[in-house]
């Protein structure tokens, strides 16, 4: 079984990501009805969109590329594209597919978390990305309409890159409470699906919850968008996500 979303600028690689061979991606299968929950992550790497990363897969699209080794089930790009990488059903070795019941998002690039935003454009989140976040998220929420709950990865972060327990009674700080996805993925892409779409930050199951922290929810990176926030609607009803 598989779970088949349709959005604009989304591109299905979950075929060839299947093949994926990078050391600690371990694929599990789950019911696409156990999954009820969105974790949002930054890659704190490169945007992919550097053209020695964009050539192999343009050129050899039927090929492994960087993207599909990427430990989530969708990633974001700043232009505003969005891979499919591995599916729904499937649990990643990563916060929701840990917990068996979240769908782990990760957007490409390296932004700050400082209290106040960064004045220079390129380290902040562009409107393409927010908008992306934003339509991808509502057409998993009309596809899969048991979702009820999305995260910030530092909140529910269980484990530290090591493989150590991190967090909850074990004494040991979480290292990304404040920067994964950090403020300006959380507070435009993250508030928003609670604000429009209802859903919860309540970790529930198998989520350990450390909170969702005050620099993560800084609403100093709030970004106006306008009028443009109606493509997040437009498209997500010209391009059903069924």
């Amino acid at each position: 079984m598989s779970v088949n979303i349709t959005c604009w600028r989304l591109e299905d690689r979950r075929g060839i990501a299947a093949r994926s061979r990078r050391p600690g991606i371990v694929l599990r299968d789950r019911a696409a009805e156990d999954v009820n929950a969105i974790v949002l992550h930054q890659t704190s790497d490169h945007t992919l969109l550097e053209e020695q990363h964009l050539r192999p897969m343009e050129r050899t699209p039927h090929l492994l590329h960087h993207v599909d080794n990427i430990r989530a089930n969708f990633v974001v790009r700043l232009d505003g594209v969005i891979f499919y990488t591995h599916d729904v059903e499937v649990a990643v070795q990563s916060a929701g597919g840990f917990a068996r019941s979240g769908i782990d998002i990760e957007f490409a690039c390296n932004l700050p978390h400082t209290r106040q935003p960064p004045s220079d454009p390129a380290q902040r989140l562009t409107v393409d990305a927010i908008l992306a976040g934003r339509r991808l998220i509502r057409a998993l929420w009309a596809r899969m309409r048991w979702l009820q709950y999305i995260h910030p990865h530092g909140q529910v972060q269980a484990a530290l890159m090591d493989g150590r327990a991190c967090g909850g009674d074990t004494g040991v700080p979480c290292g990304k409470l404040d920067s994964c996805p950090g403020p300006d993925i959380w507070v435009n892409v993250g508030a928003w699906a609670v604000r429009e779409l209802h859903l919860l930050t309540t970790p529930v199951g198998r989520f350990q919850n450390n909170g969702i922290s005050e620099l993560m929810a800084n609403r100093a990176y709030t970004q106006d968008l306008g009028f443009l926030d109606e493509r997040t609607v437009h498209h997500a009803r010209v391009c059903p996500p069924w």
